[in-house]
């Protein structure tokens, strides 16, 4: 394709010169991501194309509304998820059909009438990256284009990538969501970010049809709509309601929409690309900064030890370090030289000679002349000792001179200096302490010259010589005492040295790290400088080298390189079938329905009237109470029925079509927050009328905080917890991010001056009231739970209907009570809706349904897939039945009951009597067929079996009392010995091998729960660590990944906790199973022993229901700050093998914490089913010994009493006759 700069305005030129400006800067610089959709808007710039994307939840309706605008079935439109890639379909005279390939190819369909078989490649998203369709509009202009992306709340990481991806090309975005899904959370989070950046948003809330005006206005619809945007701080451009199903709908907006799709349309100027282009521009500098992020983080630690400030002086610091080194190295030198030179000094100016001195010292001098004489008599011993006295006088002066002038000084000096040098060691100042200097004789003897005469200069030179040899001795003494504190300094310096260095080493290594992380910001800033200098350059020539070279970028991705005839075959494995055979819907039963009704009053009266028959009998008293305690359980038997799904599913639609009437209020926003059972009326309950049971105030307390674990926040009252939710409700980010949380808070707070008197309490109500109750939140959350009795076809027939909370209620406690419903109910009933596919809590619930469906004696589960009064087709509808038959698979249950209604259209059929093709009828005769049938044979077998025990026990007690008179005491002995035998046996039975039993089966139930819940855990990491919930970078990448963690720990415990949840009722059927063979054996040896003796039956009381706390969740996060660590950024997160290693660490961990957990709740399952079994084990034994008591010792007492036998016989007669009377 060659386009002329003449096609251009000034404005056109000036966006393709920056365009192609940035392709190169994206190339160049290895971001071929960026360059891809810088390439995807040159090209739309120069086809002079306005791009309208429309998103949402799969099944909105997005490529129905699509096909409405072309006026053509081109998209594949379905209540099951059909789009998997990008489609651009282009208001064009022409048809063509391109497929671009992730492989690179391109392949052109040549068209057809029918673009039917061409559907399966929207579903491709394996091999196929977008496809993009020219087709005549009938409501747009030439050359509009339309984008249809994936489904937001795909589960595939890919599809929401491509969404999110292909949005820089749109100049609108028309986010289309289903009328009974608008609050759904991520709704709210998509659009918010789509208008943070810059893009118009725009929105359609279609299947307005569904609407019921008697249950709330539309004008109340549309405000709460409205509000529920404006919480969340999003401000749509427009918002447009409508159906595609009744075109004539007063407030179908349709037409509205379409006026402004044109009006976008033909706009003359062009959208402005900046937001486009920053969007883009974004992504590459979080890519740089994901570059730079794990050494960022590095230099950011390294750095986190100083304050900024501190930052900032690291240079001065360096440098008066280097400083200290250096004065330190020379420091050991200077210290010698500065001693010797302070020694030299203090010798220099010490006066050792004198005058007196100096006179002694010639007297010395004289006494050692040779002609030195005293005396005439004994001269030479005279001569000596005046020679040794001058000697010793010199002597001593010397030395009192050198003290004073030498020794102290010196010792000061040295002194002195251990302390300016810190100088510690005590032996070196002790040794200074005691410093002396004494006089050596060589010191004045070898300065004498023999034959000197003693002259004045002779005595000068002699003092001054002796002197010299002091203070060389003086320099030697020092030298010595100097090597020792040389050698305690130098590892004093050298222990310094070594602190300045390595100081010096780390502010060098800090001031690097610095100066790398203001290099890292420069890079970044001259990078973002660079793009916007681009963005913002006005370049108005546009010359032809550089146009060819822009045709040759945009255009040859799109060159077709295969022009294909017919459309081949896409992953033929996944090739729908070709046969003619749907997904068989559940036909009703052929059979009559069992008048259940009839027979139960019937087998009433003939346990009533035996019992009564049996009054004078003797030892039947028991008999008759069982008698009684049977009819009276007939009597008031009542099946229970619950409901669940998630909200909005069409609970409570359903449950008003049962009962006929609008009981529940139905409302496209959350209701069912309580448990609300709909019940037969009776004289204390006249119908329409209720008794609501509110929260007690602890209880309300642990909801709240339930809710305000997500803001890191524990109320410890309800009062401050109002003031808390005023705070809460204040913080925008905090709010929008959990607003299911806010918005019962709010709701609490709401309703707090309300009901704070009345917690606790049960409120008697009417009709309008417990609607209320039901459907307003700031009532509906105080609630416990709602008893309404109402007068019904169905409720007359003892059916109590239960309608649960929501599969997703965000109260944790909701998960025991629909627990307990699954496994006390007699049948339950799952809801989910016609084009709405299963939630994560749906899946959840569904998954446990699976675990225990095999659990029960019958199968009680029914599904129903509720308004098909959507489907557009009956191909349509099996193609739905087929999907949620294959999904129920998927979650282990098999061979599901699964029932398509139109709850709506029912309730209409029995309020007018006319025919609206809701197939409810279908349901209903299969559904209480099953009630009165399956249930109910159950219940009226036993009531039959109690009855024919009784007459057994008559029977037999006729035939002991027929005893001829001689044998009498031979069947009394018989009897006794009997008894004695029957008690032995019993005796021989304990509950030992049953514990072993007991435990060995949980023992292996836990090893299953373990190997389960691991198996899963990579798709929990899956759903919570991905691109849709691991975004940005720095501090806001860790939040993430902190908030992926918690949302891992709480799927993995709840898993954990379902899992047990399921092994207590499994461990409840097998102590159950167990108990009953040990019955059946007991029975048949006792049986052994008297063939006559008949026994009651045997039925364990039911096990309350084990709770099971999700305690995984609540582990601290420090755990696993090892493996969080691992994440650098998202792009090496997701493309590198980055998320697989912190997969395998965090499973490692959480293994070990599991295996603690199962072991504990091994323990405590295995206590608390030790115990029941001893109950259960001890009444079973103590029902057997009862009744062999009574039946021994009314036999032994009727052959010592004269009875009427032939009033015995008239009473078997009587009772034998009312089964007669009643066949």
């Amino acid at each position: 394709m060659h386009v002329s700069t003449l096609d251009f305005t000034k404005g056109d030129i000036c966006s393709i010169n920056r365009l192609f400006d940035l392709h190169q800067f994206y190339t160049k610089n290895g971001d071929l991501q960026a360059a891809d959709k810088i390439r995807d808007l040159l090209a739309k710039v120069m086809d002079g194309e306005k791009i309208i994307a429309f998103c949402g939840h799969f099944s909105a309706g997005k490529s129905s509304m699509i096909n409405w605008l072309i006026g053509a079935d081109i998209l594949a439109a379905s209540p099951i998820p059909t789009s998997a890639n990008l489609v651009k379909l282009k208001a064009s005279d022409n048809i063509s059909f391109k497929i671009f390939y992730k492989d690179g190819a391109v392949r052109e369909y040549k068209p057809t009438d029918s673009f039917g078989h061409f559907k399966q490649y929207f579903k491709n998203g394996e091999s196929i990256k977008r496809v993009e369709i020219a087709y005549p509009s009938k409501f747009l202009p030439k050359g509009a284009v339309i984008m249809d992306t994936p489904g937001i709340d795909s589960t595939d990481d890919a599809h929401r990538l491509a969404t999110e991806g292909a949005l820089h090309l749109a100049d609108a975005l028309f986010y289309v969501m289903d009328y009974n899904h608008v609050m759904a959370e991520e709704n709210f989070l998509f659009t918010k970010e789509m208008a943070n950046h810059g893009k118009e948003v725009y929105l359609v809330i279609n299947m307005i049809d569904k609407h019921q005006a008697n249950e709330l206005s539309f004008d109340t619809y549309q405000k709460s709509i409205a509000d529920a945007f404006l919480a969340w701080d999003i401000q749509p451009v427009k918002i447009f309601y409508t159906s595609l199903k009744e075109i004539d709908h007063p407030h179908n907006e349709l037409t509205s929409m379409v006026e402004e799709l044109r009006h976008i349309f033909a706009k003359k100027e062009p959208v402005p690309l900046e937001g486009s282009l920053r969007l883009v521009m974004e992504e590459h500098l979080r890519k740089v900064s994901e570059d730079q992020e794990m050494r960022r983080n590095e230099l950011e630690q390294i750095l986190s030890s100083i304050t900024v400030e501190e930052q900032n002086h690291l240079e001065a610091d360096l440098k008066q370090l280097q400083e200290e080194i250096e004065i330190k190295e020379s420091g050991l030198q200077n210290f010698r030289d500065q001693m010797i030179a302070d020694i030299q000094e203090m010798l220099k100016n010490a006066y050792l000679m004198p005058a007196e001195t100096r006179e002694l010292a010639k007297e010395y001098l004289e006494s050692v002349q040779k002609d030195f004489k005293v005396g005439l008599f004994f001269s030479k011993k005279k001569t000596e000792e005046v020679r040794k006295a001058r000697f010793d006088f010199f002597y001593q002066a010397l030395q009192k001179t050198v003290d004073t002038q030498l020794s102290v000084h010196l010792k000061k000096l040295f002194l002195s200096t251990l302390k300016q040098y810190n100088i510690q060691p005590f032996e070196i100042e002790s040794q200074v302490q005691k410093l002396t200097i004494p006089v050596k004789n060589e010191h004045i003897e070898n300065a004498v010259k023999p034959g000197a005469l003693v002259t004045g200069e002779s005595v000068l030179h002699f003092t001054n010589e002796v002197a010299d040899n002091l203070k060389k001795y003086v320099i030697s003494i020092s030298h010595n005492l100097l090597a020792k504190i040389e050698t305690v300094l130098l590892e004093t310096l050298e222990t310094e040295l070594d602190g300045i260095k390595r100081k010096h080493q780390e502010r060098q290594h800090l001031l690097s790290a610095k100066n790398e992380l203001d290099q890292m910001d420069k890079e970044y800033k001259f990078v973002k400088d660079q793009l916007l200098t681009i963005m913002n350059r006005e370049n108005t020539q546009l010359d032809r080298d550089t146009v060819e070279e822009i045709q040759t970028i945009v255009y040859t991705e799109s060159q077709v390189n295969g022009i294909v005839e017919e459309p081949l075959e896409v992953n033929k494995e996944n090739k729908e079938p070709q046969n003619d055979q749907t997904k068989t819907v559940k036909k009703a039963s052929t059979g009559q329905s069992f008048a259940f009704h009839l027979e139960q009053q019937k087998i009433i009266q003939k346990l009533e009237r035996t019992a009564e028959l049996l009054t004078d009998i003797p030892n039947m008293d028991k008999i008759r109470k069982q008698l009684i305690e049977r009819a009276n359980r007939l009597n008031q038997k009542q099946f229970t029925v619950a409901l669940f799904g998630a909200f909005s599913a069409g609970k409570s639609s359903f449950a008003n079509a049962l009962v006929g009437e609008k009981i529940l209020p139905v409302s496209p926003n959350p209701t069912t927050a309580a448990i609300n059972r709909i019940l037969p009326a009776n004289d204390e309950h006249p119908t329409k009328t209720g008794v609501v049971t509110l929260k007690r105030e602890e209880q309300m307390l642990a909801d709240v905080n339930e809710a305000l674990e997500k803001f890191d926040i524990d109320a410890k009252n309800l009062e401050e917890a109002v003031s808390i939710v005023g705070k809460i409700t204040q913080r925008i980010e905090r709010k929008q991010l959990f607003q299911t949380q806010t918005s019962f808070l709010t709701a609490f707070a709401k309703g707090y001056p309300v009901f704070k008197h009345q917690l606790g309490e049960k409120v008697t109500v009417g009709l309008e009231e417990f609607q209320q109750f039901v459907a307003l939140e700031e009532r509906s959350c105080f609630v416990e739970a709602i008893d309404f009795y109402y007068e019904s076809e169905a409720t007359n027939e003892g059916i109590a209907f239960v309608d649960t909370p929501g599969a997703d209620s965000i109260n944790a406690r909701h998960t025991d009570v629909a627990f307990d419903y699954i496994k006390k109910a007699d049948a339950i009933v799952f809801v989910t809706y016609y084009n709405h596919a299963f939630s994560k809590a749906d899946r959840e619930f569904l998954i446990q349904l699976g675990r225990v469906k095999d659990q029960f004696a019958l199968d009680k589960m029914f599904f129903i897939v509720n308004a098909i009064d959507l489907a557009n087709t009956e191909e349509e509808l099996q193609d739905v039945l087929s999907y949620v038959e294959q999904q129920l698979l998927t979650y282990g249950i098999r061979n599901a009951k699964i029932y398509p209604v139109s709850s709506q259209n029912a309730l209409k059929e029995k309020q007018t009597g006319e025919k609206h093709g809701s197939r409810f009828p279908l349901f209903e005769q299969d559904f209480y067929q099953f009630i009165t049938n399956d249930l109910g044979q159950i219940t009226l077998q036993a009531g039959q079996s109690e009855w024919e025990h009784a007459v057994d026990r008559l029977k037999h007690l006729i035939e002991t009392a027929s005893t001829d008179e001689q044998m009498k005491e031979e069947k009394r002995e018989t009897l006794r010995s009997e008894k004695e035998t029957a008690e032995q046996s019993i005796r021989t039975y304990t509950s030992s091998i049953l514990k072993e039993q007991v435990n060995e089966e949980l023992k292996e139930l836990i090893y299953y729960i373990y190997q389960r819940t691991n198996y899963r855990f990579n798709d929990f990491f899956k759903e919570a660590f991905n691109p849709a919930t691991i975004k940005g970078s720095g501090h806001e990448a860790k939040q993430a990944l902190h908030q992926a963690m918690k949302e891992l720990l709480h799927s993995v415990g709840f898993d954990l906790a379902q899992e047990l949840r399921a092994t207590s009722l499994r461990l409840e059927n097998f102590l159950s199973l167990k108990l009953k063979e040990i019955y059946e054996k007991l029975l048949q040896q006792l049986l052994k022993i008297n063939g006559n003796l008949s026994f009651s039956l045997y039925e364990p009381d039911r096990v309350e229901t084990v709770v099971f706390q999700n305690e995984l969740k609540d582990l601290p996060l420090d755990l696993f700050t090892k493996a969080l660590a691992g994440f650098k950024n998202t792009r090496t997160f997701f493309e590198k093998n980055e998320k697989k290693q912190m997969a395998e660490m965090i499973q490692a961990i959480l293994q070990e914490q599991m295996k603690a957990n199962l072991a504990k709740n091994e323990a405590a399952l295995s206590t608390h089913f030790t115990a029941i079994l001893e109950q259960q084990f001890a009444e079973m034994i103590e029902q057997i010994r009862s009744e062999i008591a009574e039946q021994y010792e009314g036999w032994l007492s009727i052959l010592d009493d004269k009875i009427d036998i032939g009033h015995l016989k008239n009473r078997l007669n009587e009772v034998e006759l009312l089964s007669v009377n009643q066949s």
